[in-house]
């Protein structure tokens, strides 16, 4: 793969980013899945996880393993983005799939998703600005919705937060 890249940027061809296809046949390790990723973020491009799937069939082994995957890809910091390949068991090829069971119950896959994307990894907060109106928090990097009432009237504003410690402004 690393070298079909290689060979296609050295025709010229441009590329936005490299979609890396997750059928996972087998538990890989968190820190060969980085090294993995390490290979290709060689080439400065955008990664993103395609086809997220397993052939782990035992429920808890699943969860395990759902939590190290994206735990894992989501720390290195060239992927942006993750798709599964199916999230139900009754619509997903090998009747396996990450999140649901075929009667829509949640699999402790699922909630380990769930879990990470939507708390553990979901930045809330609240904050009063100081005397300069700043205010500073943790956050994510990503796409963030700000409610900000200044005159007793809530409005909204969107602002996209990069990585590393550049500051995020909001002007009201």
């Amino acid at each position: 793969y690393v070298k079909l890249i290689q060979n296609f940027l050295d025709f010229g061809v441009e590329l936005d980013g490299i979609g890396i296809q997750a059928h996972m046949r087998n538990a890989v390790s968190p820190p060969r899945i980085l090294r993995a990723l390490d290979k290709l973020a060689k080439f400065g491009l955008p990664l993103v996880i395609t086809e997220y799937d397993h052939l782990i069939f035992h429920e808890e082994s699943q969860a395990r393993y759902m939590r190290d995957f994206l735990t894992a890809v989501f720390s290195h910091p060239a992927v942006e983005g993750f798709f599964m390949w199916g999230f139900w068991d009754g619509m997903h090829f090998r009747d396996n799939a990450p999140l649901y069971h075929r009667d829509w119950r949640l699999k402790k896959g699922g909630r380990e998703y769930l879990d990470l994307v939507f708390r553990e990894w979901t930045t809330q907060g609240h904050a009063v600005t100081d005397a300069h109106g700043l205010i500073e928090i943790a956050g994510f990097p990503g796409e963030y919705v700000f409610e900000v009432d200044g005159d007793g009237v809530p409005r909204h504003y969107r602002g996209q937060l990069e990585g590393g410690t550049a500051p995020l402004s909001v002007v009201v």
